[in-house]
């Protein structure tokens, strides 16, 4: 399938969702798949001329296709790149296309600056698609890469609980019971006692999925589909639902531990076909919202909002 870089807008949404819609009909679930967490995949997709780690959707993406293709390299570039690299895409291949954000001219908005940023209030970004390859679709460039140490199953426990420790504002983390979900309104993690869970990892990854929700808080990101949202199953739900999912994912990945809680279920994977049939910019947009809550817990952002009470030191029980 070749893919043509002139995209009208409205595409764009349309082709990423129509990409997922078909792997789901397939029984898979992109922004779900299990990292490889040896070797040169031991990392997230990244450029392979920049050496930049791909975010939000796109991130999903390529390692979806990573997976399915079975590719040994986690290094994208695109066919202009490999050309100034001194190569070539070979005969045959196909690429997968991803988002970029392009600043155009607003023709409907009044000339002139604003007042905080100095920006044209002309301008605005829009999601715009380019084709990138992976490097072991290339010819004439040698992208061997030296083999990167593997965590051994203590390193990986130890990059969790500082990745928890080291949140900003981090909520309270209480066990016992259960069940695991976040308080939005006391502005607590309740997860059952460490004990109670099959292995470390389901562990890691349901506390994951918990901070995640924590980040929409009012004090944090102030994210609407957990704050406004009140019933279950509802749109505001299932999108933050979806945004924790990736969120847990991408968290699983940067510590190198295998997420544990895939749901690929005939009734999963139903539900999201018909949400994504219904709502082309869903994914897209909850893989941005995913992005900027993965960032506030690993500490990213440049500003953390102060909440009214500094989080218990966390500990994990027996």
């Amino acid at each position: 399938m070749k893919y043509n870089n002139e995209y009208k807008r409205q595409d764009v949404y349309e082709r990423v969702t129509g990409y997922v819609i078909e792997a789901l009909q397939k029984g898979h679930v992109p922004w779900q798949r299990k990292w490889s967490v040896t070797g040169s995949l031991a990392g997230l997709p990244r450029n392979a001329i920049t050496h930049r780690p791909y975010r939000g959707w796109n991130m999903f993406l390529l390692n979806y296709v990573t997976y399915c293709q079975g590719y040994n390299s986690p290094y994208f570039l695109t066919f202009k790149q490999a050309a100034a690299a001194g190569g070539y895409i070979r005969r045959g291949e196909t690429g997968t296309p991803i988002i970029y954000w392009a600043v155009v001219d607003n023709k409907k908005d009044p000339p002139g600056d604003d007042d905080e940023t100095g920006a044209s209030p002309r301008q605005k970004m829009i999601p715009k698609l380019h084709v990138v390859f992976n490097t072991q679709q290339t010819g004439g460039i040698d992208f061997s890469l030296p083999a990167e140490p593997v965590k051994t199953w203590k390193e990986k426990i130890i990059a969790c609980d500082h990745l928890i420790e080291q949140m900003p504002q981090r909520p309270t983390i209480k066990h016992g019971g259960n069940r695991a979900y976040y308080h939005r309104l006391e502005d607590y993690v309740q997860l059952p006692r460490f004990s109670a869970f099959d292995t470390a990892e389901d562990y890691y990854t349901s506390c994951f999925h918990e901070l995640a929700h924590s980040t929409g808080h009012t004090g944090r990101l102030n994210r609407k589909e957990l704050m406004q949202s009140k019933s279950f199953g509802s749109d505001l739900y299932s999108k933050e639902e979806l945004t924790a999912e990736m969120t847990a994912t991408y968290l699983c990945a940067i510590t190198g531990i295998e997420q544990q809680t895939i749901n690929n279920s005939v009734s999963y994977i139903q539900n999201w076909l018909q949400r994504l049939q219904n709502d082309k910019k869903l994914l897209v947009h909850a893989a941005a919202q995913a992005q900027a809550a993965a960032d506030f817990i690993i500490g990213k952002q440049s500003e953390q909002p102060a909440l009214p009470n500094p989080a218990q030191p966390y500990r994990i029980p027996a």
